[in-house]
């Protein structure tokens, strides 16, 4: 974030591109370092929604977003780290690492994966993602709990088969 400290803005945001509804109740986030939280209540995620992990859930003091659960213990580092979603029993559901090498990071702008890659392999490659457009709250760019800004990134496709390539 840019028009608060980290330790007020800082969010992640989940998506459920799926048809099943789920209670993240239990679930981990984690890096693969110190920084962990259990979600300690009940949480749904319903098909084609956003769920929101954030620092600090007042909006008075984050950033003026709403938060849909507050996990103050797991830190994002700026330059570098890895954001874990994983069962208890240890099995992973998804997983994105990132570096300031090959990821921008920007003060006070959110990345952002492309609507159309949300998958959980295609979500490893940072040509997937960039900065975010939307401005939100006290100023911030970011989209949090809606769509993603697009990326402008080229979905492509073959024609049954043939060499006809078409882009959109």
């Amino acid at each position: 974030p840019g028009a608060v400290t980290d330790a007020n803005g800082e969010y992640v945001e989940l998506y459920n591109k799926g048809t099943g509804t789920y209670n993240l109740q239990g679930l981990i986030l984690k890096d693969n370092g110190t920084d962990s939280h259990t979600i300690s209540s009940s949480l749904i995620i319903t098909p084609g929604n956003y769920i929101v992990l954030c620092r600090n859930s007042n909006s008075s003091e984050n950033g003026n977003f709403t938060c849909d659960y507050d996990c103050s213990s797991f830190v994002l580092t700026n330059s570098g780290d890895e954001v874990i979603l994983e069962m208890q029993n240890g099995t992973v559901i998804d997983e994105v690492w990132y570096n300031d090498t090959d990821w921008s990071v920007a003060s006070g702008v959110s990345m952002s994966l492309d609507p159309s890659k949300f998958d959980a392999a295609l979500n490893d490659d940072p040509a997937n993602w960039c900065e975010s457009t939307s401005t939100f709250g006290d100023g911030d760019k970011g989209t949090p709990g809606i769509a993603n800004d697009d990326c402008g990134l080229l979905t492509c496709g073959c024609d049954n088969g043939t060499y006809n390539y078409t882009c959109g």
